[in-house]
């Protein structure tokens, strides 16, 4: 029977695990008073910084007179006499301010009425807001509760605008009266936030309008106090101030005016979420910033249960569903984010929209299962790797006896990791050593996979391939590299076949790529640890110099196989005939015959000689003249030049053209460029030649007026024993232009060449000056 830690290496086991672990959490941990109370901290944080930065637009008309120990000084200890109240009513309200409340209880000093204090209630009632209990005889003026009640932990957030005893009146708050009594008219969408589903599971505030546990009393409608960010702060004047006239009307003027004390020992200042004033607010203080708030609409109201179950459950999905596909360290790197992304969105809904929720509980849920997916993630691969008894040979084989939880002692796990970073480290040394042992192979060498994307290249792969270095190559796809060396799509669609067989068996084919490149491809499969072909080796071995060098034994067979051996046979040929013949054919025309095919054997072998000796001799370098050489090989062609009909011009040269050369090579290298030019120009032609001194070089331009090449020829004109078809009928071997490339190049020099068919052919031998050249004594020249 599988362990249950085994059961947790499938993921989406697991997954499933830690979900059902998800869902009991929150459901624990959902309306807890711990959770509660530190949601209602977060919230109070983000209300004490927007109350630095108060919202504008906003001037709040409330009016605060304090009861303030300057007036207890001047008008005696509180409670004061009831003509004083009705003076301070008289003035306010005759000034015009809309509404006054008092937040403070108003006691009767005597049992006998006082008419001063009741004409003045007749007078102004219904803009005068008392608290319940004071002169509730008397019917005019209006009547409110002052129930200021703070949360379990001491804080005041918020009031209930009405309250009242089970079976009695529920009554306004004050600050609701006062605004009812001024007439000013709550913004659009105020009522639609006060919520009756507020602010549950504290200890008898029940929002629901419902009997709290053992107090008989009745609230509902509560909402939440803005406290500090609805303005720049209210305005106190004093009561004594007030009654003298010291203030103007104009203060007074349509402002809604409370009443309330200040005075040390004669209120308790009560705690609000805010840092400014020790976090403590007087009463009067805090029916101003309830009246602010019901007029800005900048309520703090709860989410309802549903908006708050719909909310935190799907950030919860969406937040697991990101995990899941997050590696474990991607995991752990996100579960700070995620959090300062919820006290984020609490920050916002909060300031934006006025709604208080707290993401204490999606943080706890979301922690512990990130903590545990982190966890799974980390520990299973371990206990994988730890638990392979055979892998790299290091770590000891334990009977499956229980999980690396529950069996493993400490040592053994300090032990099994110390084994794997040896084994680690080892495998690192046999890496580099493999590297090493890749790039000082001579050829070009790559290691793919079975999806064909190279992993390992070295540097001779690198500069076949044209890259800086062979991290170029590495991931690439072996198409990519290969295909753009294929002359045609057929060649390359045969070449990622061959690529793409893995054979089981080594194999070896040969590619002629685009650059005219032999390259012999040797392909080897990779084997993995458990016997499968995991990818393959490529070598690709640049074979042009043996090709090349095969191309020219072959060639040279040929010579001397066939053209060699032609003149001589038919020179055998003529003399077996006279010995059976004798009067075949005259004896002078025999001689000459003979002679021709001995001259051309001769040429044939001269020719081959004077190429290998351009090739392979040393030359002896001195300085020369090149335009004086020009002129000693025209002045030695001139007679072949007259046989053939041809007028062969030699330009003055003005300038100086030495150079450093072998001169019997490079005269033999110029007298061939003019024979080819004299042999195959028509009758009454002219074959032109200079010496040009352009920067550096010095070039001898040799230009004939004859039947010219075709671009084929051209192609291969250079090299070693190839014959056009024009060439052929003339009797060449082939040889002179090879040698005229090879004297060149040994030079330091070029040749080029221009032909076009019927219009004739222009070679250019360009050496360097002697001002830019070194004398070797032995092996020629640098």
């Amino acid at each position: 029977m599988p362990l249950p830690w085994q059961l947790l290496r499938s993921q989406r086991a697991s997954w499933c695990l830690l979900l059902m672990l998800a869902m009991v959490l929150y459901l624990l941990l959902r309306g807890t008073l711990v959770t509660q109370m530190v949601d209602q901290s977060i919230l109070d944080r983000w209300q004490g910084l927007q109350a630095l930065s108060p919202a504008g637009g906003y001037q709040s008309p409330v009016l605060i007179i304090d009861i303030d120990q300057r007036s207890l000084d001047k008008l005696g200890p509180w409670p004061w006499p009831e003509n004083l109240q009705a003076k301070l009513i008289d003035r306010a309200l005759q000034a015009q301010a809309r509404a006054i409340g008092f937040s403070i209880a108003l006691p009767r000093l005597r049992m006998m009425r006082d008419e001063t204090m009741e004409q003045t209630l007749f007078h102004w009632g219904p803009r005068v807001v008392l608290p319940v209990g004071s002169w509730d005889m008397v019917p005019y003026h209006r009547r409110a509760q002052l129930e200021l009640q703070p949360d379990p932990d001491g804080v005041l957030r918020r009031v209930h605008l009405y309250a009242g005893p089970e079976g009695g009146v529920r009554w306004q708050h004050l600050a609701l009266a006062v605004l009812e009594a001024a007439r000013l008219d709550l913004p659009q969408g105020t009522w639609h936030w006060v919520s009756q589903d507020n602010f549950r599971g504290f200890a008898g505030v029940d929002m629901d309008g419902s009997i709290a546990a053992g107090t008989g009393w009745l609230r509902d409608s509560t909402i939440g106090i803005a406290y500090g960010r609805n303005s720049n702060g209210h305005e106190h004047v004093s009561f004594i101030d007030v009654l003298d006239g010291t203030i103007p009307d104009s203060l007074l003027r349509d402002r809604v005016v409370l009443v309330g004390a200040t005075a040390a020992g004669l209120a308790v200042p009560l705690r609000v979420p805010l840092d400014a004033a020790n976090g403590r607010l007087q009463p009067v203080e805090i029916v101003a910033d309830a009246i602010d708030s019901l007029l800005s609409g900048n309520l703090i109201t709860p989410l309802s249960s549903g908006m708050q179950w719909g909310l935190e459950l799907g950030l919860l999905a969406l937040l697991l569903l990101i995990m899941y596909r997050l590696s474990p360290v991607g995991s752990l790197l996100m579960w700070p984010l995620a959090i300062a992304a919820l006290l984020l969105l609490s920050a916002c809904l909060q300031s934006l929209y006025g709604f208080a929720w707290g993401p204490t509980v999606v943080i706890a849920v979301y922690s512990i299962v990130a903590i545990g997916w982190t966890m799974r993630g980390m520990i299973g691969p371990l206990t994988l790797v730890l638990q392979s008894g055979n892998l790299l040979g290091v770590t000891q084989a334990r009977p499956a006896t229980g999980s690396l939880l529950f069996s493993w002692r400490l040592k053994d796990l300090d032990a099994s990791l110390r084994r794997l970073r040896q084994a680690l480290a080892e495998q690192r040394s046999s890496y580099h050593l493999m590297v090493d042992a890749l790039n000082n192979l001579p050829d070009a060498a790559m290691v793919y996979d079975l999806a064909l994307k190279v992993s390992l290249a070295n540097q001779q792969a690198a500069r076949l391939f044209g890259v800086a270095a062979p991290a170029e190559l590495e991931g690439r796809h072996i198409e990519n590299c290969l295909c753009p060396l294929a002359t045609t799509p057929e060649i390359a669609a045969d070449l990622l076949q061959r690529l793409a067989a893995f054979p089981s068996a080594q194999e070896q084919f040969e590619l002629q790529d685009i650059q005219g490149r032999n390259l012999v491809i040797k392909q080897a499969p990779v084997f993995a640890a458990s016997g499968a072909i995991s990818g393959a080796v490529l070598m690709l071995m640049d074979v042009s110099c043996q090709r090349s060098e095969q191309r020219q034994r072959d060639d040279a067979l040929y010579f001397l196989s066939h053209d060699l051996r032609e003149p001589q046979a038919s020179s055998l040929a003529l003399l077996g005939l006279m010995r059976y013949q004798p009067d075949a054919m005259p004896l002078a025309v025999l001689i000459e015959r003979l002679e021709r095919h001995t001259r051309r054997a001769l040429a044939l072998a001269e020719g081959f000689i004077q190429l290998q000796r351009a090739q392979s001799a040393s030359f002896q370098v001195d300085r020369h003249d090149l335009a004086a050489m020009l002129a000693e090989c025209v002045d030695d062609l001139w007679e072949f030049a007259g046989q053939a009909e041809v007028k062969l011009l030699c330009a003055d040269s003005a300038e100086v053209a030495e150079v450093l050369i072998d001169r019997e090579m490079v005269a033999r290298a110029i007298s061939n460029l003019l024979s080819n030019a004299i042999k195959f120009s028509p009758a009454n032609s002219t074959v032109e030649c200079r010496v040009e001194v352009l920067g550096a070089e010095c070039i001898v331009v040799v230009r004939d007026h004859g039947i010219g090449m075709s671009h084929e020829t051209l192609l291969h004109i250079f090299r070693p024993f190839y014959r056009s078809a024009t060439e052929s009928r003339a009797n060449g071997a082939g040889l002179g232009l090879p040698m005229v490339k090879t004297v060149a190049e040994r030079h330091g020099g070029t040749i080029r060449v221009w032909s076009e068919l019927d219009r004739g052919s222009e070679f250019r031998l360009s050496l360097p000056l002697a001002a830019t050249r070194e004398v070797v004594a032995i092996g020629g020249t640098k």
